[in-house]
């Protein structure tokens, strides 16, 4: 199996570090929950017809897209983990799983947008706790597996591997 550098597997290595995610949460709580609605409270709500559609298509053709990379990283069997397991290894495997990891993490960092939107289009109705939980703990979740599950869990596989 070919193996892939370390370089090359910590290439996007910054969209997983506490200062990014921490800076972009901070930037987009601030704006949704602060600074947008001050700017936008003597303001018409902006007409953005054109685009919302560019960016709900853009989020439906980048979902499918890592939806499929998914499936045939899985082998067929998108919800068969027993094929999804972590790839702790440097080979080309591990290199695909994390390149599949990056695409979902820019997609994630692209859906903070939606609420931006909402802000900006007045719709502060949708703009519910929930909904700002939701994307700021996705991101939070992330950077929490990237950094230290996968870790966990090469540590535990060595480990388990030592008493066969």
């Amino acid at each position: 199996m070919d193996t892939v550098t370390e370089g090359q597997l910590t290439k996007y290595y910054w969209m997983f570090s506490w200062w990014y995610t921490l800076s972009i949460l901070s930037l987009y709580l601030a704006f949704v929950l602060k600074i947008g609605p001050s700017l936008m409270k003597n303001r018409p709500a902006f007409q953005m017809k054109a685009l919302l559609m560019i960016n709900n298509v853009t989020q439906i053709i980048l979902c499918a897209y890592v939806m499929e990379r998914m499936r045939t990283f899985c082998q067929g069997e998108l919800f068969d983990f027993t094929n999804c397991r972590v790839h702790d290894d440097m080979s080309e495997k591990s290199l695909e799983y994390n390149e599949i990891i990056r695409y979902v993490s820019m997609l994630k960092n692209l859906e903070l947008f939606d609420t931006v939107l909402f802000v900006l289009r007045k719709k502060q109705n949708q703009v519910t706790p929930l909904h700002v939980f939701h994307h700021t703990s996705v991101l939070v979740l992330m950077l929490l597996y990237f950094r230290y599950y996968r870790d966990a869990a090469a540590a535990a596989a060595n480990y388990e591997s030592s008493f066969a």
